[in-house]
Parts: C-alpha cells; sequence; structure tokens
C-alpha cells in the first residue's frame, strides 16, 4: 500500500479518516518545508502543506527553498491547492499582563518566549517579521527553545514559563489562562508535483477535500475558513 507523507496537524486527520474504502493510506510526518523539497526530489513524499504568505508569494517560496541544500534541485514543476485560512497570532498570559501587541515587543528585555520548530508556519512568519524590524533571534531569551506544537508551546505560556509564543487562534480556546493577540490571518495550502496530479493518491485527496460532507466536517473543527477549499492556486 502506498504511503504518502503529510505534516502534522489536527485538521489533516480529517483526510486520513475520510479516506474512500480505506484503500489510501495517508502517513503524517513532521518535516519542514526543507526536508519537503529534498524528499520530493527523491520521490519520498508526494503531498506538503505550506503556510504563511499569500497565493501570488507562494512559488517564489517554494522555489527559493531549493537553495537551502544542494541536493534539491530548483525548480520542481509543482500543483498548490488552497485548503483553508486561519489566523495567527500571540499567545499571552491571562489579561497580557505584559502588553506584548507587536513583534518589536520581543525585543524587550523583560520578555521570555517560547519558538516553534525551524520550518514551521509559525517560526517563518516569527522570523520574517523579526527581520523586517531589525530584532535578531540571539537577543531574544528562549528563541532556541523549539517546541513541536501549537498545543504545547500553548500550554508553557499558561505555565508561566514564557510570556509569549507564536500560534492559532484555534488553539488559544482550548487552553486555559492565556489570551490570544492576533497578527495574521494566513493561508495553508497543500503542495505536490505536477507529474503526480492525475495519480489515484492525489486525486483521491482532491476528491476528499473538494466534498461539500469533508468541507462541513472541517467547519466544525473551528477557528477555519473552508472559503475556496481545494481550488487551485498555482501551477509551475
Amino acid at each position: 500500500m502506498m504511503k504518502k507523507w503529510i505534516k502534522r496537524y489536527v485538521e489533516l486527520d480529517l483526510i486520513c479518516n475520510e479516506q474512500p474504502g480505506r484503500r489510501l493510506e495517508l502517513k503524517r510526518g513532521s518535516e519542514g518545508e526543507k526536508h519537503f523539497l529534498i524528499s520530493n526530489h527523491n520521490c519520498q513524499i508526494s503531498i506538503k502543506t505550506v503556510s504563511g504568505l499569500p497565493a501570488k508569494e507562494l512559488e517564489t517560496r517554494i522555489v527559493s527553498l531549493s537553495c537551502w541544500d544542494s541536493n534539491v534541485i530548483p525548480g520542481i514543476p509543482a500543483v498548490i491547492v488552497h485548503l483553508t485560512c486561519r489566523i495567527q497570532g500571540f499567545y499571552v498570559a491571562k489579561g497580557n499582563p505584559k502588553e506584548i501587541t507587536h513583534w518589536k515587543d520581543f525585543g524587550r528585555d523583560d520578555i521570555t518566549m517560547v519558538n516553534r520548530e525551524q520550518g514551521a508556519g509559525s517560526r517563518v512568519l516569527l522570523d520574517e517579521n523579526l527581520r523586517m524590524i531589525g530584532v535578531f533571534g540571539k537577543d531574544i531569551a528562549g528563541y532556541d527553545h523549539e517546541i513541536q506544537s501549537h498545543l504545547t508551546v500553548a500550554s508553557i505560556v499558561a505555565s508561566g514559563k514564557a510570556d509569549v509564543a507564536i500560534g492559532t487562534e484555534k488553539i488559544a480556546k482550548q487552553v486555559e489562562g492565556i489570551d490570544f493577540v492576533p497578527i495574521k490571518k494566513e493561508r495553508y495550502d497543500i503542495v505536490f508535483r505536477r507529474e503526480d496530479e492525475d495519480r489515484y493518491e492525489i486525486q483521491s485527496l482532491l476528491n476528499i477535500i473538494r466534498s461539500q460532507a469533508f468541507q462541513e466536517e472541517f467547519s466544525q473543527i473551528g477557528g477555519y475558513d473552508t472559503k475556496d477549499m481545494g481550488k487551485v492556486v498555482i501551477e509551475f
């Protein structure tokens, strides 16, 4: 049975549970975007998620990632299909006692953060915004403390061991003791090689996410926008 690796997120569990006839095995992995292109070139991964940038910037971002490793050939023909949108923001202590409302607050001496791992959408969002305002990770307490889930970083903030973390609005509603400061509505898309587009596995996945039944179930998760789910964003 074919194994397809999909990044680890709660909403993708629904896809794994919607396989027609259980003929398609979807195995989720936690590799970052860099590893998608490396493994994609080696024909080990067929599907990957990408988040954080407007549609017009997705092609540039995917291709630019190939510069991270000499084993990756630039310009792999690919298809990007929209999955959902979500709200990213800051997890802060209840009442936001340190008044953290902007990226520049991460550079304050009285702020300690807990970070996501490299390649995670929240980490990319953080690093891009810090770069734009001239704040460096080495100057932020807790920047090197990397965790691989929204739920865990939110729980660390709730425990008082960190003042702030980046994550989605959905998780903030699940963790007691924190507030959520919304920062950005971001896209969440899936990417696969163009040469795989007509394969049974890919078509099965697309049929699932384009079905009304799946979208209705997906919307019950809360915190996600199903508008344009399954729509092809770009082919290159």
